[in-house]
């Protein structure tokens, strides 16, 4: 395989950030930009005499002075502001949506190596460095080395201070970003910077204080995104290298988040968890842009219509036989595994019978040919790939086919269908990496079969899958793994039982308590519920009536409880007295015919509210006084957890979100229903289930909620 990895390297293309328009309600700042550059130049137009990379210069910086710490930031009231204005320094024309300079800052050194790159030299960190200290850190050799000092020195100074200088004649931002611009730029500076050299080593770049346990937090915080590799998103260099050739860019983006884009800011997480997961990042592959590649290829040799987001062809493929099982299913024959077989070994491998037999022979003998042969191949017109597929799209199938396909008779026994691992090796790894979305007993994602009777029944696609990834889903490709350890996974998964379990079932369970149709995709039912009053407030009300917190309430004790008056009544108990009980009872309760729901959920829904009703209700009087409405501590110690995790979808006031009610309002209203969606998440939607922080932090959560705007 590393081998094969030397013969081909990628080619890149870059293109130039398309360029942004501020919104309008930045009118004023646009003004103030043009009345700059009228006077004396913009970034984009005349000289300014000096960047923000010369703050050090002007304002004379001494030794290394610690920033204010990350509790004074909390107690501050502004950690929003503050890693907003990390992502100013790392690219304020971009977290600002601002046009990119087009002319170099006068004040960077003519002879250095960006000095014709104002998209470059305008950024605060070129001069500055990832590190804050200038020519005396990182920056003190090298391409970007200025011979401009840092700016520790102005770790806790008052922010106007700062403001004032980055406005000066000397730095030239004045008219280029607005007041709130400068005021969280100035606070970043003031009680943002961390002491670079406290977590990583200076000399030997590494990480300092490493801890296995954290590798946790990158796979289930990070992971989705970047891959558990670190080399799903292809428009960047893989994570690993990224973190061992800059780990002081890489930690600050991980305390501060990406400018304008959706990486979460994890300052509030701590800086010995963050420094933790730096240290993981540095152990992951650093060779990916052709593993990235070889990847994708698998999934797009397993269906390449739907990795690449396009409707299937409409017509049989020409070179599938006219007499095979799936002659008149395009969706079908058009894949590249339908022909040549999840081994690759087509009419020879387990295609040799049955129903996906096509007498078509295998890819085994293009494995490791020149993949420039191999999109000749794809683009003839006995395959007639050309036109469906981009160059991109042909590059990653033809790395896959020459450098990315294994030996499966090596490690599946082609009569038993058994993998040839230890099944008992690697449960911890499937429990950990696999099982936050698969559930601990293969069962959860409803799109695909039990795992347990996939692997037995296919193993071959299960290993090319645990290889490669699922086509267009958010599975991660685990091929930089040893090989053994997969076969080892796919061992296990062959254990794995075909009915229902828990973990994420829980909090899929809380979800159908909340609204059942809604998140399974149904329509609601027509007719009212059977044990619904029919004297009730919603009687004539299907769509409300049927769900399960109606009746029960949002804190579980129906009648006894926040509903035992006024419009949600209805005189039915509540489940608190399921709780801890067998969920098969819960599961025979639920389907009756007092309940009604056996026709209505499937099995594994069942188990799901089950679940939940057994093991997934918390006793709310304990965190909500129920006259107040409000938390019991009374105070909103946990600010910072809602800017970092909440705000960016609901925005720092909770209003983004037009089609619900303002976050505040819900939460003063109905305090209840609030822990319950911020324990489970919403029905069918994007919001995560934070069940897993534990219920301290969740009210605490839920505390300065109630704290924000009604309107």
């Amino acid at each position: 395989m590393n081998e094969g990895l030397s013969m081909l390297k990628r080619e890149e293309t870059s293109t130039a950030p398309a360029r942004r328009t501020r919104k309008t309600g930045h009118a004023a700042g646009h003004q103030m930009q043009r009345d700059a550059m009228s006077e004396r130049g913009s970034p984009g137009g005349v000289a300014t005499k000096m960047t923000i990379a010369a703050l050090a210069a002007v304002i004379g910086l001494g030794t290394l002075v610690m920033a204010m710490p990350l509790a004074a930031a909390e107690s501050d009231g502004s950690l929003d502001s503050i890693v907003r204005g990390g992502r100013l320094y790392d690219n304020w024309y971009k977290e600002i949506n601002e046009m990119v300079p087009t002319k170099p800052h006068p004040t960077y050194p003519p002879d250095k190596p960006f000095a014709d790159n104002p998209a470059e030299n305008w950024r605060c960190k070129e001069c500055h460095g990832w590190d804050y200290r200038g020519k005396d850190g990182s920056f003190g050799k090298g391409e970007h080395f200025t011979g401009i000092k840092g700016i520790q020195a102005m770790a806790g100074a008052d922010p106007e201070k700062i403001i004032a200088i980055l406005k000066n004649e000397t730095h030239g931002y004045a008219g280029v970003m607005e007041e709130s611009d400068f005021r969280d730029l100035a606070n970043f500076v003031s009680r943002g910077q961390i002491d670079m050299d406290r977590y990583i080593d200076p000399k030997t770049r590494r990480a300092k204080g490493y801890d296995a346990k954290l590798e946790n937090y990158y796979t289930t915080i990070c992971a989705n995104c970047h891959g558990m590799d670190g080399l799903k998103v292809r428009t960047m260099p893989p994570l690993g290298k990224i973190a061992n050739e800059s780990p002081w860019k890489t930690l600050h983006k991980i305390v501060n988040g990406h400018p304008a884009g959706n990486m979460p800011a994890l300052r509030m997480v701590g800086m010995p968890v963050l420094a933790g997961i730096l240290a993981y990042l540095q152990t992951l592959p650093q060779e990916g842009e052709i593993l990235s590649s070889i990847v994708r290829g698998g999934r797009l040799y397993d269906n390449w219509y739907k990795e690449t987001k396009t409707s299937p062809p409409t017509t049989p493929h020409p070179a599938y036989p006219a007499d095979g099982k799936f002659a008149q299913d395009p969706a079908a024959n058009w894949r590249c595994k339908e022909c040549h077989g999840w081994d690759y070994l087509g009419r020879d491998g387990v295609f040799s019978e049955g129903e996906h037999f096509t007498g078509t022979k295998g890819i085994r003998g293009m494995a490791g040919a020149d993949p420039a042969r191999i999109v000749a191949v794809l683009k003839a017109d006995f395959h007639s790939f050309e036109g469906l597929m981009d160059d991109y799209d042909f590059q990653d199938l033809a790395n896959f086919i020459s450098l990315g396909q294994i030996d499966m008779d090596k490690y599946i026994d082609r009569e038993t269908r058994k993998a040839k691992g230890d099944n008992k090796k690697e449960e911890s790894f499937y429990t950990t990496v696999c099982a936050g979305c698969h559930g601990r007993n293969g069962l959860n994602v409803r799109a695909v079969p039990p795992l347990g009777k996939f692997a037995r029944k296919n193993p071959w696609e299960a290993l090319h899958k645990i290889v490669n990834g699922h086509p267009a889903g958010n599975m991660p490709a685990l091929r930089k793994l040893d090989m053994q350890t997969l076969v080892d996974i796919l061992a296990y998964l062959q254990t794995l039982p075909e009915e229902v379990e828990m973990e994420s079932s829980i909090v899929r369970g809380g979800r159908l308590y909340d609204n059942w149709y809604k998140e399974i995709k149904a329509p609601p039912p027509r007719k009212s519920h059977p044990l619904y009053p029919p004297e009730g407030r919603y009687a004539d009300f299907p769509a409300i009536n049927w769900r399960c917190k109606e009746c029960h309430g949002w804190d579980y004790l129906g009648r006894d409880g926040a509903y035992f008056k006024g419009k949600h009544y209805t005189g039915i108990k509540g489940i608190r007295g399921m709780a801890g009980a067998d969920p098969k009872e819960i599961a025979a309760v639920l389907t009756d015919d007092r309940h009604g729901y056996g026709d209505l959920l499937d099995g594994h829904d069942i188990q799901d509210l089950a679940n939940f009703v057994s093991k997934g209700q918390i006793e709310m009087d304990r965190f909500i006084g129920r006259a107040a409405r409000v938390d019991k501590e009374g105070k909103a110690r946990r600010e910072a957890y809602y800017l970092t995790l909440c705000a960016n979808c609901h925005g720092s006031d909770g209003v983004n979100i037009g089609r619900t009610l303002p976050l505040g309002q819900l939460a003063r209203g109905n305090p209840w229903e609030a822990v319950h969606k911020i324990l489970n998440g919403h029905p069918a939607g994007q919001m995560p289930a934070l069940r897993v922080l534990g219920t301290d932090v969740l009210v605490d959560l839920l505390a300065h909620i109630q704290t924000l705007p009604a309107e």
